[in-house]
């Protein structure tokens, strides 16, 4: 179900971001863009798990162990992760480090919300694909539900779907490194415009070390 697809990406997600932040606990004043590679490793981790579960699934039949569903399914998991988990993540790790830019530890803003509920949305935009594509094949088709099959998409339809599956998995990787991009651009030029306020405030001791307390 759609619901309980974004509630499950939601707190995946959520386990993700704690990840990045600690893992990243001293590098708050790091470039903006290890934060993104922070995020995509973790996100990379992650999908690392899931993929043997999914294929641990596949390979196990009534017939016995399935070495071609295993690797089709791995493949697939393959070329996908890199606009699925590490994508996500790495958006959610790039707002972390861009909102730390400057301080010497991360900190709360809204920014971080606002990230974590659009990377939700399109986590569960991608897991309710299928669901998604199915429903729309229908209605462009003009196909009634009552066609349905004990629970499955007619043979008629089988194109219609994998087209629109397809598509619907583009659309999402398109918005999410739209996303990922807009996201770098905005905090690189804030930490510009930071750094020029803060060389401008310093003059002449700009760049000098900070002073060494007494002993």
């Amino acid at each position: 179900m759609p619901g309980c697809t974004c509630s499950s990406a939601s707190s995946r997600n959520w386990s993700r971001a704690c990840c990045s932040s600690s893992s990243g606990g001293g590098s708050a004043r790091r470039p903006l863009g290890r934060g993104a590679l922070l995020g995509a490793t973790v996100g990379a981790g992650f999908s690392a798990f899931e993929s043997a579960g999914y294929a641990f699934n596949a390979a196990i039949t009534t017939r016995g162990i399935d070495l071609s569903s295993l690797l089709q399914t791995e493949v697939a998991r393959a070329v996908l992760s890199p606009v699925g988990h590490v994508l996500w993540t790495a958006i959610l790790g790039a707002v972390l480090f861009g909102v730390a830019h400057g301080r010497p530890r991360f900190r709360w803003a809204w920014s971080v919300l606002v990230a974590y509920v659009v990377v939700s949305v399109l986590h569960g935009l991608w897991d309710s694909n299928s669901t998604i594509s199915t429903l729309l094949a229908f209605v462009f088709t003009g196909t009634p539900f009552s066609a349905a099959q004990n629970g499955y998409v007619p043979s008629s339809l089988a194109g219609v779907v994998t087209t629109l599956y397809i598509a619907g998995l583009a659309v999402v990787s398109v918005i999410g490194v739209g996303v990922l991009v807009g996201v770098l651009l905005h905090y690189r030029r804030q930490a510009r415009r930071l750094d020029a306020r803060q060389h401008a405030e310093l003059g002449a001791w700009a760049g000098s070390p900070p002073p060494h307390p007494l002993r």
